[in-house]
């Protein structure tokens, strides 16, 4: 089903009695970069500093800023008429720096992204993800979400069976990803871990992968997967860094495992005594045993 708004075209795609929209980068740069620049100006310097902003007709009093990613800041807020906190997770581009098709990338990255999330929440309710809003012609995605905290991971240190909940709980999310078409995550760490109730849960998917059907549809509106991203040199697998074009759930399940040894024992297994992420891939490329070693 094609859904064509002004110069967005976008297809709706139903999961579970549930519609969930996706929509192709604009092809007006010049309009996507006034519109990026728009949104940025909105938001304030400082993590704290309460604002109001208004995106897709609704307004939202904004507390403080509760996390920031390379691409997004996520805040604190509560729709003006309602009662409840939400987390408003807004794009962050820096337009004087980046070029027309690093705009579209970044717009990617965030569709994908939420569509991803959408997926998640469409076969369980417990999943953080809510609603997309769009911020003027160009639809840039605004996601709304539920509540959540980052995992303390010091309080993990020696905490074998505190471990296990974390490991069972994103190996949950994994299987729940592969049964509505995600490939991989490809950048599982702590901060893409949200404790959401009882639970930690898998979140940001701006890296990860879909089933051939699925990219298959998604390559067709321009949302195609970025081969240049690699995940974080922290905890991906070294096939990932070197190729994440060959990599697939098992690099999660290594991403996994680094995570839960961190946890454990406050240090990474494999890449603590890595200083840089050039000197990784460089050693990684260098020796083809390493990776050997690491794709089973």
């Amino acid at each position: 089903q094609l859904n064509i708004q002004g110069e967005l075209v976008g297809k709706t795609f139903t999961v579970n009695g549930k519609t969930i929209e996706a929509k192709v980068p604009p092809t007006n740069t010049a309009k996507l970069k006034e519109e990026f620049n728009k949104l940025t100006q909105q938001l304030p310097i400082g993590a704290n500093a309460p604002f109001t902003i208004t995106i897709g007709g609704r307004t939202f009093d904004v507390s403080k800023r509760i996390g920031r990613g390379e691409a997004s800041s996520v805040y604190e807020a509560v729709e003006q008429g309602a009662t409840a906190k939400i987390a408003l997770s807004i794009p962050r581009v820096e337009t004087d720096t980046m070029t027309d098709e690093s705009l579209q990338e970044r717009f990617v990255f965030q569709e994908r992204s939420q569509l991803f999330a959408a997926l998640m929440a469409s076969t369980d309710q417990t999943y953080p993800y809510r609603e997309t809003l769009r911020y003027g012609e160009s639809g840039i995605p605004v996601t709304i979400s539920a509540i959540g905290t980052l995992i303390d991971q010091n309080a993990y240190i020696g905490n074998a069976k505190g471990v296990k909940g974390v490991v069972v709980d994103l190996l949950s999310d994994i299987t729940r990803m592969e049964s509505v078409g995600i490939y991989g995550h490809f950048d599982i760490k702590p901060t893409n871990a949200l404790i959401v109730g009882s639970r930690l849960r898998i979140i940001d998917f701006e890296l990860s992968r879909a089933t051939s059907a699925l990219e298959t549809e998604l390559d067709g509106l321009g949302l195609y997967f970025n081969e240049l991203g690699c995940g974080s040199p922290a905890f991906g697998s070294p096939r990932q860094l070197v190729d994440i074009n060959d990599a697939n759930v098992q690099d999660d399940l290594f991403s996994i495992m680094e995570f839960a040894h961190r946890l454990y024992f406050g240090s990474g297994k494999y890449h603590i005594s890595i200083p840089n992420t050039d000197t990784y891939i460089d050693e990684v490329q260098n020796s083809p045993q390493e990776i050997a070693l690491h794709k089973n």
